[in-house]
């Protein structure tokens, strides 16, 4: 199988439980990788190191204009295990359990995606759900 036939058949809707897979496990270094804009960061010291440098004001600037992922009127939450920075550079606290979701709705193309675990080597035709 080359390829190209492994990322359409990944993309296919027979095998979504493969696609699903891949972004639960390859999805926050995907995103750290092709769209460092979009990465998530764990909610630690180290995570908040990378996203807002050593500048206690700077850092409290960001988490107070920040927010919280799918609860729009929510601040920041520091509780939540990750967080991501909005387009305004504020940071967006982020559940273990919302993930998922932010990730299928970062990625920016499927099939990019795909093509990039298939590079990787993360995945391969015996992942696939084969029908005999």
């Amino acid at each position: 199988m080359t390829d190209q036939e492994l990322i359409a058949a990944v993309a296919s809707e027979e095998n979504d439980d493969v696609y699903q897979s891949l972004i639960d496990e390859y999805g926050q270094e995907y995103l750290q990788e092709e769209q460092p804009d979009d990465q998530v960061l764990n909610l630690d010291d180290e995570g908040i190191k990378i996203a807002c440098g050593d500048d206690a004001l700077n850092i409290v600037q960001r988490a107070f204009y920040g927010g919280r992922y799918r609860f729009e009127q929510d601040s920041f939450n520091p509780n939540d295990e990750y967080f991501y920075m909005n387009g305004y550079g504020n940071m967006i606290s982020l559940q273990e359990s919302d993930l998922h979701e932010y990730l299928e709705e970062a990625i920016d193309s499927k099939d990019d995606f795909i093509e990039w675990c298939v590079k990787q080597g993360y995945v391969s035709a015996d992942d696939l759900n084969n029908e005999d």
